[in-house]
């Protein structure tokens, strides 16, 4: 993911939240939540192919943007990560 940038990483908040990967033509890829975005996003920067699954490495080089929406807790971030996957019906 070295495409975003070291900055990109750094900056991503150490809270609760929900994230979204979107390909080309704006597609939805994935969409995840996590308790600590910095730590989850830093996971996908860092997967090497030979230890993570096949379709983890496909939505990495598919990822053309990743977005993020702080929650003020954990559930909230899940509930809202349910929500996002029925409307947005992501590929992966």
């Amino acid at each position: 993911m070295e495409k975003f940038g070291r900055d990109f990483f750094k900056n991503a908040p150490v809270e609760p939240g929900v994230y979204v990967f979107r390909g080309a033509r704006d597609r939805v890829l994935y969409v995840g939540q996590s308790h600590n975005l910095k730590v989850r996003l830093a996971y996908y920067k860092n997967a090497q192919p030979e230890r993570e699954p096949r379709r983890i490495i496909r939505l990495i080089h598919e990822t053309e943007n990743i977005s993020w929406r702080t929650c003020s807790t954990a559930e909230e971030a899940q509930l809202i990560e349910i929500e996002q996957i029925r409307e947005l019906r992501p590929k992966f």
